[in-house]
């Protein structure tokens, strides 16, 4: 499937230049880059999972989770603007507020399509100058890196071990900080379950902190049971584009150097 970044309009409001001003964000990463841009006091709701910047979102009101938008509540509010993601929203949701709301639906699979998305954004609501100032911080603290020759596993959920698969963000993240992750062929989902016995065959386990919650407590257990290193990241590092992009990278060049 192509990946595309797309605006679905209304009739009152049908090309980009006569979009409201008003943010409903219902995507994590694109709430706290709404502040980097400078545009949080234009978001008017958000889902209960836009934690971040913390004590700037906390009056903001909810809209549900991001897999379980209250479309009617969301369709009560006026002239304000939906911005979306195609993986973190469910389709039904977006198709049911489609040509009720407009929307800013972004899509990406990769680094260098998330920088897309960001300068997209920054553009169409007005904000291109610091989109290209964080753009610009970004690339410069974000340097490609060769590829080392570490088997890499990142796991984002347990019960099932479920990790990333190549179409994904963070599997393009971790390849362009030097760290190759492992690939499962039998699988064609984006977010395989695994075996123990996949597990066992990594050089290293990284556990991210979302979405399932991981701590140093599972860390240290399954540490001990493979006898392999096992490492708590952040996952609004290695999963929110933005400027935690930086982050991810220096994590990842401690990484590569033990």
């Amino acid at each position: 499937m192509p990946v595309e970044n797309i605006f679905f309009p209304t009739k009152e409001y049908n090309t980009l230049a006569s979009l409201p001003k008003d943010i409903l964000s219902v995507v994590p990463s694109i709430t706290e880059l709404l502040f980097d841009l400078g545009l949080g006091d234009k978001i008017v709701g958000r889902t209960k999972f836009c934690i971040e910047p913390r004590e700037q979102v906390e009056p903001i009101p909810t809209f549900g989770g991001t897999k379980n938008l209250w479309r009617e509540k969301i369709l009560q509010q006026k002239d304000v603007v939906l911005i979306a993601n195609k993986e973190e929203n469910l389709k039904e949701d977006i198709e049911f507020l489609k040509g009720k709301i407009p929307i800013l639906l972004t899509d990406y699979e990769s680094l260098e399509q998330s920088l897309e998305s960001i300068a997209w954004l920054a553009e169409i609501l007005g904000v291109k100058k610091a989109g290209k100032q964080l753009l610009g911080s970004i690339k410069s603290n974000s340097t490609p890196k060769t590829q080392g020759s570490m088997k890499v596993l990142y796991l984002i959920w347990q019960e099932p071990y479920m990790t990333v698969g190549k179409d994904t963000y963070i599997f393009d993240l971790l390849a362009q900080g030097g760290l190759p992750h492992m690939v499962f062929s039998e699988s064609d989902s984006r977010y395989p379950e695994i075996s123990s016995h996949q597990l066992a065959q990594a050089d290293i386990i990284l556990l991210s902190t979302e979405p399932f919650p991981f701590k140093e407590k599972h860390r240290r257990n399954l540490e001990k049971a493979l006898a392999k290193p096992v490492v708590l990241v952040s996952g609004e590092d290695f999963s929110w584009p933005g400027h935690r992009i930086p982050h991810a990278f220096r994590c990842m060049e401690k990484l590569a150097s033990k």
